[in-house]
């Protein structure tokens, strides 16, 4: 069972309890890629006059085995509404639904996560202050690089500072990417995505094992973008695995949460 830690924000009072909650589905992602658990681990819902103090938060539980194997997702959301009506879907540029890949984590608060488990985070609008429950559903898309050799692409950014990737598969899916500064353990780069087909990227050291990442960012939008991958330790000799949406390479999965309490 999953549980839910909630708080709830009128005008200045605030709150917070823990609330049990009863809804958790399976779903076959893919006969091939075994099965993800979907649950409702916290609902944080302030609801307060002014917009910009007002928000709903909820944060899916992923489990299974197979969760392990996935490094990147994206959420679509198709209906979020609370009992009275009221869409909830937010249209902002923070909202869940802004059409990119972002990492895979584990859940991060008071409790020991399991190696097993994942959360992603939705963000919604403020539910009407009678509202009791909420009902979600929508899409997540995983990255499974694994699946398409042909959506993984390997290169050695030292190679190609200030020079424009010339890759066939990169001009195929109209992706532009430049390597603009290494310094320390930082990585600046400029990506241009129009057709949303550059999904991640991921950096090894010269025996092909994964750099741990610290932080990455990006400012703009779509069709120009400013990018950073800060890492914890980038050595001299290292390369980039840039990671491309094919049809193959992608898993749908399909969810869908009914009745989900409000604090």
């Amino acid at each position: 069972m999953a549980y839910t830690s909630c708080s709830l924000c009128h005008m200045t009072n605030t709150f917070r309890k823990k609330q049990a909650v009863g809804v958790s589905l399976l779903f076959a992602a893919m006969a091939a890629h075994g099965e993800i658990k979907v649950a409702v681990d916290a609902v944080d819902d302030h609801r307060a006059t002014e917009k910009m103090m007002s928000s709903l938060g909820v944060d899916l539980l992923l489990s299974g085995k197979e969760i392990t194997k996935i490094n990147s997702y994206k959420v679509e959301i198709e209906k979020a509404v609370d009992d009275t009506g009221k869409n909830l879907i937010n249209k902002d540029r923070f909202s869940s639904n802004d059409d990119s890949f972002s990492e895979l984590k584990k859940p991060f608060g008071m409790r020991e996560a399991k190696d097993d488990e994942r959360e992603v985070n939705l963000r919604l609008a403020n539910p009407a202050r009678e509202a009791k429950t909420i009902s979600l559903s929508g899409t997540l898309f995983f990255l499974n690089p694994t699946a398409d050799p042909a959506s993984s692409i390997s290169v050695k950014p030292r190679e190609h500072l200030n020079q424009p990737l010339d890759i066939p598969a990169l001009k195929e899916a109209k992706i532009k990417i430049t390597f603009k500064k290494i310094e320390g353990n930082t990585i600046e780069y400029t990506l241009s995505d129009p057709s949303k087909k550059f999904a991640d990227m991921e950096i090894y050291d010269a025996d092909g094992k994964p750099i741990e990442r610290n932080s990455w960012g990006k400012n703009g939008f779509a069709g120009s973008q400013t990018c950073s991958i800060t890492l914890k330790k980038l050595p001299p000799v290292f390369e980039a695995r840039l990671q491309l949406v094919t049809e193959k390479s992608v898993i749908k999965l399909p969810w869908k949460l009914d009745r989900v309490a409000l604090p």
